[in-house]
């Protein structure tokens, strides 16, 4: 709540329900020099490459940064400094605008290597303090002779003020990410959209603990297969009820996608909603 991504994004990329960070550290101490089967590691398996990106200013030393690459199963990692990024930075790390970073890295890896790929990505932008926000821009190479923005308010501000800010940075995120998808996807890319946790500073116990997921494809049968587990097109559901936990993810992510790309389509992986638990 209000924080512990990485609890999160890694109980979705292993399949294990990590509910602490006890737990993670457990997880990480145990496989950081051994292979952890998550998605990362199986797609490497299967011929892809792997990019991270991280675009915030190093926080880590470089035996920290080794170690992450090392249990997330990153190829090469992308950060702040391979950006050349010299225009205005926001929120937090600071960053530069998400658009940027998502649109540069892109750019890289589609120079750096023909082979298939499997990129992760936390958005910055939608971070605390979301003020002030980056423009969506047509061209996002601009984004780097942008004009200097104002700071960020160093008093905290009334949380209703926040909430609808905390709304914009989401809406800046899906309308970046949208325009991405409609003008570099191709028929066989598969995008994953995932909440890790509810906003600090603004959310209500009454706001519920469930996170958005979205995958996009060009691929109408695959999108068709999430349908049969709980999944409904468009942006909204109708139901309050979560259709999948995040340690689900990874089994009904290989179930789908194997059924569609996978040498034995008959021949899939069970599906655990529940994930694999540690004990």
């Amino acid at each position: 709540w209000g924080g512990g991504s990485w609890i999160a994004y890694t109980s979705a990329l292993s399949g294990l329900r990590l509910d602490s960070h006890a737990q993670y550290l457990a997880m990480f101490n145990r496989y950081v020099r051994e292979p952890f089967p998550h998605l990362t590691n199986y797609l490497r398996s299967q011929g892809y490459r792997s990019y991270r990106l991280s675009p915030n200013s190093d926080v880590l030393n470089d035996l920290e940064w080794q170690c992450y690459k090392s249990f997330y199963g990153v190829d090469e990692w992308l950060r702040f400094p391979d950006l050349q990024y010299d225009g205005p930075l926001y929120g937090w790390g600071p960053s530069p605008p998400d658009q940027y970073a998502l649109n540069y890295a892109y750019d890289y890896m589609q120079q750096a290597s023909a082979a298939p790929h499997v990129f992760f990505f936390i958005t910055q932008n939608s971070h605390y303090p979301w003020t002030p926000l980056p423009e969506v821009a047509p061209v996002w190479q601009t984004l780097n002779d942008a004009p200097p923005v104002p700071p960020p308010p160093t008093q905290r501000q009334p949380v209703e003020m926040m909430r609808q800010q905390y709304l914009a940075s989401i809406e800046y995120e899906l309308t970046m990410m949208v325009d991405f998808i409609v003008q570099e996807a191709d028929e066989n890319d598969i995008f994953v959209i995932v909440g890790d946790h509810q906003p600090a500073r603004v959310a209500r116990y009454t706001d519920g603990w469930d996170t958005p997921m979205h995958i996009i494809s060009k691929n109408n049968q695959l999108v068709e297969a999430l349908t049969e587990y709980g999944f409904v097109p468009g942006l909204f559901t109708q139901s309050r009820d979560p259709a999948i936990h995040h340690e689900g993810f990874y089994s009904l992510f290989m179930r789908v996608f194997l059924a569609q790309y996978g040498e034995e389509p008959t021949n899939l992986p069970e599906y655990r909603p529940d994930g694999i638990p540690l004990s």
